[in-house]
């Protein structure tokens, strides 16, 4: 499982090794080595079974994201039956210890902004899933043969299910995770990259998320905990930030026009968004503007570029009714007549992410080809 390392970093890294200060062999082999140039990284050898090159090149979009993990320094490389790769070291740290509902929102916390991460990353699915994940193997038995898990009492396979999959980290265990002055430091282990059901994949975080060493799991029965080990709404009396509502995202409009539409519609006709009074505004934030102006008030516009659309208000778009008279318009240019093309959509890519839309009623722009298409989405189209 471990390969020449002295051979494999003077070609890979680039420099011979000076000292393994940390080595690990489990499924896969682990060392620390400080190279003769100073630098300290970690090389990490698996079975080639077809999976790492995705594993590795989602971590290091991450990486150059910023998202705390370590970055590769090198590409997988092919040695015998093993793929290698090293990362920079991510020095100190220390593991977050324990189950109580204020670690499991920790936890929870750093889980949502991971997968909402990965949900942003395209690579080729890192298949077949890792070993104690593999709930839809076609082995004999309920789980792929591997010695010291075959020895454990496990639970039926999950084949019933049909939901989609999607990309997730499948090793979620304060053991993969190190914390400094109360922040994640550094997420490892991404080897450990799947495709499951994002309700396998959360659940057997939060079931495993307090996992040292030994492993073991979540008391179900902790006070003020859920089944699945993240807290849920009602379990504690202080407010808590669930896995659930850590994935909520915004709608990442491609034009603001369009999402100054769209907030009218649920700001001023639904009522579902908190509305905005310039007056009010204006006073709060200490700025004073020109109400005879005919351009747009430049805070207020700077508001709605700010404002986050929750993505699961998307589905109560069923129309929109571009006209002069809308409450947003006046609110963010209280003087304008309508007669120029200062709130025209330049850009209709955003119906994409409302299925419901059914109408739309659009400032004239002549562009009959913009009606055309949006009717060819069954979306009925037409001016104002």
């Amino acid at each position: 499982m471990t390969p020449d390392l002295r051979a494999w970093c003077a070609s890979w890294p680039g420099s011979a090794p000076a000292e393994v200060f940390y080595s690990r062999t489990s499924l896969s082999s682990v060392h620390g080595v400080r190279l003769a140039d100073g630098r300290e990284v970690y090389v990490k050898a698996r079975e080639d079974d077809g999976r790492a090159h995705s594993c590795l090149t989602a971590q290091a979009v991450l990486a150059e994201r910023g998202f705390p993990c370590p970055r590769p320094i090198t590409p997988i490389v092919r040695v015998g039956g093993l793929a290698v790769h090293a990362e920079a070291a991510i020095p100190g740290g220390e593991m977050l210890l324990g189950s109580t509902p204020s670690a499991a929102r920790r936890y929870a916390e750093v889980f949502a902004r991971l997968m909402a991460a990965l949900a942003e990353v395209h690579v080729g699915p890192p298949l077949p899933n890792p070993r104690w994940s593999r709930w839809d193997h076609t082995d004999q038995g309920p789980w792929p043969s591997i010695g010291f898990l075959d020895a454990r009492d496990q639970s039926e396979r999950l084949l019933a299910t049909r939901l989609p999959v999607v990309l997730g980290h499948l090793d979620f265990e304060a053991q993969n995770l190190r914390w400094h002055d109360g922040e994640v430091l550094a997420v490892h282990d991404w080897d450990s990259l799947g495709c499951q059901p994002e309700a396998a994949i959360a659940g057997a975080a939060g079931a495993a998320f307090a996992n040292a060493s030994p492993p073991g799991l979540v008391p179900v029965g902790s006070k003020g905990r859920s089944g699945c080990g993240w807290p849920v709404p009602g379990d504690f009396s202080e407010p808590c930030v669930t896995y659930g509502s850590g994935m909520s995202q915004p709608i990442p409009f491609a034009d603001l026009n369009f999402k100054l539409a769209v907030v009218q519609e649920l700001m001023y006709n639904q009522d579902l968004l908190p509305k905005f009074d310039l007056r009010e505004y204006a006073a709060e934030q200490g700025f004073t503007y020109d109400d005879g102006s005919f351009e747009a008030v430049p805070e207020a516009l700077a508001y709605f570029e700010a404002l986050e659309v929750p993505a699961e208000l998307a589905e109560k778009i069923t129309e929109i009714e571009m006209d002069g008279g809308n409450e947003i318009y006046l609110e963010i240019a209280p003087n304008w007549d309508g007669e120029d093309n200062l709130f025209d959509i330049a850009d209709y890519a955003d119906v994409r992410h409302f299925p419901n839309l059914k109408s739309m009623t659009l400032f004239y722009s002549g562009n009959e080809e913009t009606l055309e298409a949006l009717r060819a989405k069954g979306i009925e189209a037409d001016w104002l």
